[in-house]
């Protein structure tokens, strides 16, 4: 349907319920959508319950990243080891602030088969929030990584995220493009 019409939705994010049933009227929906994935926050406990779901459906389910809860490179990850249909939503911002600085660059390298979204926002090592180019977030490498250009599949999705908010929400919404470019432009 949305696709018809030229919008293309890759990932939706609603929560899922605490039945089977509502599971799989989730991923109803992203089949309705024409979705590729499901974006949910990162829980050890959860994947194992949602796995045979995402493969029943052949849908992904895109774990998103918070400071408390940070994508393992030391070995593989608890996550990807469940299903092949389980994957990362990985927020570079959030990774930056939860490992006091450490560069999120490793584990786009280890795991870009897996990342099905990728998050960008600037952030400092003590967590602070920042306009892109302002923090500690590798945002313009990670841009320019060679393995980011050749993700499998077809799934990859970037969702830009700032801490920079105007007093008018709409007219943020309306200058959506522009503002997204006037912000990548000092990076490069």
């Amino acid at each position: 349907m949305y696709n018809n019409a030229g919008v293309n939705i890759h990932i939706h994010k609603f929560p899922f319920g605490p039945t089977g049933d509502d599971i799989d009227f989730n991923f109803e929906i992203a089949k309705a959508l024409g979705c590729k994935a499901i974006s949910t926050e990162r829980n050890d406990q959860q994947v194992k319950r949602l796995a045979p779901f995402a493969e029943k459906h052949r849908i992904w389910i895109a774990f998103h990243n918070h400071t408390n809860n940070t994508p393992t490179i030391e070995d593989v990850d608890p996550l990807m080891r469940v299903s092949a249909y389980i994957g990362f939503n990985f927020d570079i911002g959030h990774y930056v602030a939860g490992t006091k600085g450490k560069s999120p660059i490793p584990v786009i390298e280890k795991y870009h088969q897996k990342i099905i979204s990728l998050h960008l926002k600037d952030r400092t090592a003590d967590g602070g929030n920042l306009p892109w180019g302002k923090g500690q977030t590798p945002i313009k490498e990670v841009l320019q990584l060679p393995k980011f250009c050749t993700f499998s599949r077809g799934l990859r999705n970037i969702g830009r995220e700032s801490s920079k908010r105007s007093a008018d929400e709409k007219e943020d919404r309306i200058r959506g493009r522009s503002s997204f470019r006037n912000e990548l432009r000092p990076l490069f």
